[in-house]
């Protein structure tokens, strides 16, 4: 038998009970993070003052006529120019050798 298998084997295993360890931390880690995202959202409910049959009209509402999503614009606000202020940077002069400055 290749000497190496029993080595990869036993880092097989490691590997394996590790995954095992991590698979438990995220479900556990899933579980708070729904925990908290629902009490948030009883704190927003109470906050409203609304009654349980106004929480499932509005939730029946919103699934009948989804509110649309807001649209991101990824262009930049226009720039308004100030008196003196150039639209080109300024120029450095017509030397633009290392070493040299034209000031």
């Amino acid at each position: 038998m290749n000497p190496r298998i029993p080595k990869l084997r036993e880092e097989h295993k490691k590997n394996a009970d590790r995954i095992d360890s991590l698979t438990t931390r995220n479900q556990e880690i899933e579980r708070k993070i729904t925990e908290l995202e629902n009490t948030d959202i009883i704190g927003l409910v109470r906050q409203s003052n609304l009654t349980l049959d106004q929480v499932a009209a509005l939730l029946e509402s919103i699934k009948e006529a989804p509110m649309p999503t807001p649209e991101v614009h990824t262009e930049s606000a226009p720039t308004t120019l100030v008196q003196g202020d150039s639209p080109e940077p300024e120029s450095t002069g017509l030397f633009h050798r290392e070493g040299y400055r034209n000031e």
